[in-house]
């Protein structure tokens, strides 16, 4: 299954506010974005909750999910349908841990709000 990414229509002739690059946004449209298709893929661990917001770093050209109940954190790669739930690993013991996920691209890092982990969980792409 292809993987779409759905862009937003404006409102009553707005322009639409985007962060994505001019390539970015040729790439959503290459992925069925103007068709605005749903698709899903990849094979994860039965129950809900595991991961909590999405963020995408352009360093790495990934997606990062943050682990709310599952023991690592969600890597996924767009391009390839790739998805890895296993690798980014070593969290603790914290369940559910972290709630929410944001890069910020002037340090190349994800951060990862707190739950109920005692610290904010800093990932490096």
């Amino acid at each position: 299954a292809a993987c779409a990414v759905l862009l937003a229509q404006p409102v009553r002739g707005q322009q639409l506010a985007t962060n994505l690059t001019a390539a970015e946004l040729a790439y959503a449209s290459s992925l069925g974005a103007a068709r605005q298709e749903l698709n899903t893929f990849g094979s994860l661990p039965q129950g809900g909750g595991q991961w909590s917001g999405i963020a995408y770093a352009r360093s790495v050209d990934l997606l990062f999910g943050a682990p709310r109940g599952a023991s690592a954190v969600l890597v996924i790669n767009p391009r390839t349908e790739a998805v890895d739930g296993d690798t980014l690993s070593d969290l603790g013991t914290f369940n559910p841990a972290w709630n929410g996920i944001v890069y910020v691209p002037s340090v190349d890092m994800l951060f990862a709000a707190p739950y109920d982990a005692d610290a904010v969980l800093m990932i490096n792409p």
